[in-house]
């Protein structure tokens, strides 16, 4: 009984350690909201590409414009929680965080620009490597974001890579391409967080 005993305060701790480790500052709700904001742009996508001269560059211009608000909300819900917590310990975890992700955003809107200003021809690929760059920003930052959102990177990849194999011919641009990838990360990623903090584990 004593071996049984010294091994759940042995798990006790491993557990409370690795909470201390695991960075608090994504929350569901503006998770949520990010998924919206995708699911939105999908359904206004037709529209607003069918009234422009140059679909392929409204389609970008719709999507990165979805990407900055996406971006907007998170960031802003970060740098609250940034400023309203006062141990040094989770503001260096915001900063870790932050910085393992940024390579993945930077080089998404750099292959973005490029392609926008002299390769609009190859502008089909971006949506794949959109999402396979988000998977991997993901993967980036997972030691310091609860084990489940691992599942997210997995998602955000898998999509990314369906949609450079089947994201030609009739399924160039089409909305599915990004409202299934982000969309549904984005939800799955919220229900995760969600349930997490229903398990009073770190979100």
């Amino acid at each position: 009984m004593k071996l049984d005993e010294a091994l759940e305060h042995l798990d006790a701790i491993k557990s409370v350690a690795n909470r201390s480790n695991t960075f608090e500052g994504l929350r569901a709700f503006p998770t949520a909201l990010t998924s919206l904001v995708a699911i939105a742009a999908a359904c206004l996508q037709s529209g607003i590409v069918a009234q422009s001269t140059d679909p392929t560059r409204a389609f970008l211009m719709l999507w990165v414009s979805v990407a900055a608000i996406a971006l907007v909300i998170v960031l802003a819900d970060m740098v609250l929680r940034y400023y309203r917590d006062p141990t040094a310990r989770e503001r260096r975890m915001t900063l870790d965080v932050l910085a393992r992700l940024s390579p993945a955003i930077i080089v998404g809107a750099s292959i973005t620009t490029v392609v926008f200003f002299t390769a609009i021809e190859i502008a089909w690929v971006l949506p794949g490597l959109w999402a396979a760059l988000l998977g991997m920003g993901v993967f980036a930052a997972s030691s310091l974001l609860p084990s489940s959102l691992q599942k997210v990177g997995i998602w955000y990849i898998g999509c990314g890579l369906a949609v450079l194999i089947l994201g030609q011919g009739d399924w160039v641009m089409h909305p599915l391409t990004m409202a299934i990838p982000f969309g549904g990360g984005q939800v799955l990623a919220a229900g995760l967080m969600h349930i997490n903090t229903a398990n009073g584990e770190a979100i």
